[in-house]
C-alpha cells in the first residue's frame, strides 16, 4: 500500500502546483505581453488533468486491491470528504471569478474517486454475499 500513498501524495502535490498556476493566470494585469500567463495556465490545467486521472486511476486500483468491505468504506469516507469540500467550498464566500476551478475541482475529484471505490466495493460485497448464499 506504500506505492499507491505515494502516488496520491505526488497527485495532490500536482494539484496544488496546477492551482498555484491557474491563480498566477487568473490574477495577473494584463499587460499586453501575456502570453508566459497563458501558457502557465495551461500547465496547471494539463497538471490538474495528470493528477486526476492518477487518483482515478490508484482508486480503481485500491477498490480492486482492497477487501470489498474495505472498499466501501473508502468509497463511503471519501464521498463525506468530498460532501465537505463542497459545503466549505460554497460556504466559506470564495470569490468564483478566477477561482471557478478551484471550486469544482477538488470536490468532483472525490466524488469521482470515492463513487468508483463505492461502486466497485458494493458490487464485490454483493457478489460475495450471493455466492456464500448458494453453497
Amino acid at each position: 500500500m506504500r506505492i499507491p500513498s505515494l502516488l496520491i501524495l505526488g497527485a495532490i502535490g500536482l494539484i496544488v502546483l496546477g492551482l498555484y498556476l491557474l491563480q498566477l493566470d487568473g490574477e495577473h494585469i494584463s499587460t499586453g505581453q501575456d502570453t508566459a500567463y497563458h501558457v502557465a495556465g495551461g500547465i496547471g490545467l494539463s497538471l490538474l488533468v495528470a493528477a486526476g486521472l492518477g487518483i482515478l486511476t490508484v482508486y480503481g486500483y485500491l477498490s480492486r486491491k482492497l477487501s470489498h468491505g474495505a472498499a466501501l468504506l473508502l468509497g463511503i469516507a471519501t464521498l463525506v470528504v468530498a460532501l465537505g469540500l463542497w459545503k466549505f467550498m460554497m460556504l466559506a464566500g470564495v470569490s468564483i471569478h478566477s477561482w471557478t476551478i478551484l471550486l469544482l475541482f477538488p470536490p468532483l475529484l472525490a466524488f469521482v474517486a470515492g463513487s468508483i471505490a463505492t461502486i466497485a466495493g458494493g458490487v464485490r460485497l454483493l457478489i460475495a454475499v450471493f455466492k456464500s448464499g448458494q453453497s
